[in-house]
């Protein structure tokens, strides 16, 4: 999956998760930033792939494993960080 921030290429998620059931990673996003979340490459078992992005503790988007569209748009929106 591909984050981008204001139309650009911020964050590639998942292309080091080769093990296990889940990985966390710690992001540093601007406040006031728009945001698309991009489906690029499903791997080797797309059904297996599912995301949950959490802000302060708080779940603010969640696919469930197979879920998902290799090539699709996932959600997007604007930052904001208080």
């Amino acid at each position: 999956m591909q984050l981008t921030m204001n139309g650009q290429p911020y964050a590639t998620i998942g292309s080091s998760f080769t093990t296990g059931t889940a990985q966390t990673i710690t992001l540093c996003v601007p406040d006031g930033a728009s945001y698309a979340l991009n489906y690029i490459n499903g791997g080797s078992w797309p059904s297996e792939v599912g995301i949950s992005i959490s802000l302060n503790g708080a779940t603010v988007y969640s696919l469930g494993a197979g879920a998902g569209v290799v090539g699709t748009t996932l959600t997007t929106g604007t930052t904001c960080i208080n």
